[in-house]
């Protein structure tokens, strides 16, 4: 069986339903992405903030200035109305459905599109493009037939997003197909990932947001400025303490990630919580603290110890060591909850969405449970789409899940269509939903849940 978990803060009304919408045979899939937003406009994660040492999500908008809070990031994004219209001039005779969430195209690396010879990608992206990376997804025919493909290649041109071929192993297929959408994988030959097959793609770089694998804690310093515009960047920090341990100039710590998917404990300085000489902390006149991250741990469900931590959610605060200036927080990393969306199709070729809800990194399940919900609804391959905020589904004129933060601007949305204009959402059978058993975030200890 598997179970829902949820931080302390929502131990009374937190709740995770699993919704499965099982596509008739004469239902295709879309895709519509902004593709002006490819390269280099995705949510920095790996970098620092500007003018902090710290790591909080910040993004370069089209017009070139920054954002830092996660609704203005989405302020210059499409609604749903501007992508179905976009869509309807790649494909004008469909009739549309109802449509999902694909918010990580072009905000998050591995997760691309492609659509009439236009891809949506990220820079961090650019190098696997370039060195013809095979990647995994679902590729959508000009037949509308959609069939699952782990030798997806793209000819990325030097400047522009546009007018790039796809290739199906060995061959050109840019004339066959409508559209791809890539994500990671969560289900292969009928198989969910497990926990060896999720830390391969986390080193490969596959889940660029850490918070969706692993279980952090989120701090928002200096709250009293945040109602006095402009906010500026360097007096306000949003952010999630100890992610910068697992970073050095962009490039992922393999040597955390393996420490934290084996159950070690890892160490973080808490330098960028208690110099009081760095720029922010002598601009607002007081340091973050690292008694803040405590507080900010411990409502993630993090339990402070004496001794050494050796159970998956335990930490403590040491030194500092012989030669060091600041102290240290060791920590058994939990496991990531997140509400998710992922695609799939049956051996027949059937297609299959399904969508967990929650509240990112507060209520929800791991990936690895995703994958094997996605196996029991009869995938046989099966790719994340969507986390957060962006998980949702609307069908007709119906809400049938709303995302957790209502937002209505997204970078990139799955549309589902008839090719033939014969029918409309009211001849889709409504999705089912499943409504889990729900545990603390305590008794969380395997990836698997």
């Amino acid at each position: 069986m598997i179970e829902g978990y949820r931080v302390p803060e929502f131990e009374k009304d937190g709740t995770v339903r699993h919704h499965v919408l099982r596509l008739p045979r004469w239902a295709g899939i879309g895709i519509s992405f902004q593709q002006e937003a490819s390269g280099g406009h995705y949510i920095r994660r790996g970098e620092l903030r500007p003018e902090t040492h710290v790591q909080g999500e910040w993004l370069v908008r089209l017009d070139g200035s920054i954002s830092y809070s996660g609704e203005d990031i989405r302020r210059d994004m499409p609604d749903i109305a501007e992508h179905e219209r976009r869509f309807g001039t790649m494909a004008p005779n469909v009739a549309i459905l109802g449509h999902a969430g694909a918010g990580n195209v072009t905000m998050n690396p591995f997760y691309l599109a492609w659509a009439n010879g236009r891809l949506g990608y990220t820079d961090l992206d650019r190098l696997n493009l370039a060195a013809g990376h095979a990647y995994d997804g679902l590729v959508v025919r000009d037949d509308w037939r959609t069939e699952y493909r782990d030798d997806i290649r793209f000819g990325l041109g030097r400047e522009s997003s546009s007018g790039v071929t796809i290739r199906l192993g060995d061959s050109d297929a840019s004339s066959r197909v409508r559209f791809v959408v890539i994500g990671p994988t969560i289900v292969r030959a009928g198989r969910p990932i497990d926990e060896g097959g999720l830390r391969r793609q986390v080193l490969r770089g596959e889940h660029y947001d850490l918070r969706h694998v692993l279980h952090l804690a989120h701090l928002r310093w200096n709250e009293d400025r945040m109602a006095r515009p402009p906010q500026d960047p360097v007096d306000i920090v949003s952010f999630c303490p100890l992610l910068e341990g697992f970073w050095t100039e962009g490039a992922l710590e393999a040597s955390m990630i393996e420490r934290a998917f084996e159950g070690f404990p890892i160490d973080v300085t808490t330098e960028p919580y208690d110099d009081p000489s760095l720029p922010y902390a002598t601009r607002i006149g007081r340091m973050i603290g690292s008694e803040a991250v405590v507080e900010a741990l411990k409502a993630r469900g993090y339990a402070l110890t004496d001794g050494r931590p050796k159970l998956p959610g335990e930490f403590r605060v040491v030194g500092p060591k012989v030669g060091e200036t600041y102290r240290a927080i060791e920590i058994v990393m939990r496991p990531g909850i997140y509400n998710h969306s992922a695609l799939g199709v049956t051996e027949a070729g059937a297609l299959i969405w399904g969508c967990t809800t929650g509240l990112g990194g507060r209520v929800g399940i791991t990936i690895c449970q995703m994958g094997r919900l996605m196996a029991r609804a009869g995938c046989h391959d099966a790719i994340l789409l969507d986390q957060g905020g962006d998980v949702s589904l609307r069908l007709g004129d119906r809400d049938a899940v709303r995302s957790s933060y209502g937002r209505t601007g997204m970078r990139g949305v799955l549309l589902f269509v008839d090719p033939h204009r014969e029918h409309n959402a009211g001849d889709l059978d409504p999705p089912t939903v499943t409504e889990f058993t729900m545990r603390p975030i305590s008794e969380l200890t395997s990836w698997s849940g």
